[in-house]
């Protein structure tokens, strides 16, 4: 896909809003990190201190944060398709300070599945926290030049009220689309979604707290024309307690 359709995408289905607030510009230690433009002005790469650092092929670019330690600033930037219904930010770490080259570094799954980036330091360590993974805590560990992957099973956790509402009012909206098809409705599930909400659930899917099972069941009632209670919805597929 060219970048003219990318850009045309990015304006029609904005990227997924759980995502870190994209940064443009951030002034270092050591000098200007920017985001750079190619020549029909799509962001897509990095440049420090006015020199090209890295280039995105076909991608758009971001940076999501930064934070520093004693003698080395970290910046951490990510690349995507650019629209709604794209895949999770390929993450990396740009690592810079007074006396080496700027060093990027990355490693697989390197991602946020729920599009949480928040970067914090333990111990003078710098690590990322990318939300949950499969009912998982999942965090990035920036050790010398390595990235490494760290896992926290969590029990026990309902969703946020704030996401199981829009998953409640979003799929109330978009689940009986599929009997307007004149389709099953036993093919309701998350590709009823609109491109930006069924990222956004794919998303959500991975908190500990969401029942996949039961969303699917909802789904398929709503198609068929049957009323659900936010009350029962958020008990059975957000695993809220009732107050």
């Amino acid at each position: 896909m060219n970048k003219i359709v990318l850009s045309i995408l990015l304006i029609l289905f904005p990227t997924f809003a759980m995502a870190e607030d994209n940064i443009y510009s951030l002034k270092t230690r050591f000098g200007l990190v920017r985001v750079g433009h190619d020549e029909i002005n799509e962001p897509d790469r990095l440049i420090y201190r006015g020199k090209i650092i890295f280039k995105a092929k076909f991608k758009f670019l971001s940076m999501h944060g930064s934070t520093t330690n004693k003698t080395r600033d970290v910046i951490l930037f990510g690349t995507n398709c650019g629209g709604s219904g794209c895949a999770p930010d390929d993450l990396y770490l740009l690592i810079i300070d007074a006396a080496s080259k700027p060093l990027i570094v990355t490693a697989n799954g390197f991602q946020s599945d729920d599009g949480t980036m928040k970067m914090f330091k333990n111990d003078g360590t710098v690590q990322i926290d990318l939300g949950f993974e499969k009912g998982r805590r999942k965090f990035a560990v920036l050790t010398s030049d390595k990235i490494t992957l760290r896992y926290e099973s969590v029990h026990d956790l309902p969703m946020a009220d704030e996401d199981c509402k829009w998953l409640y009012d979003e799929s109330a909206q978009s689940c009986p689309r599929v009997g307007e098809y004149k389709l099953p409705c036993t093919n309701a599930n998350e590709t009823s979604l609109s491109g930006g909400g069924g990222r956004r659930l794919s998303g959500l899917s991975n908190h500990p707290g969401y029942v996949s099972a039961e969303w699917h069941k909802s789904c398929v009632a709503w198609c068929a024309g049957e009323k659900i209670g936010y009350d029962d919805f958020k008990k059975s597929v957000c695993s809220m307690k009732m107050q």
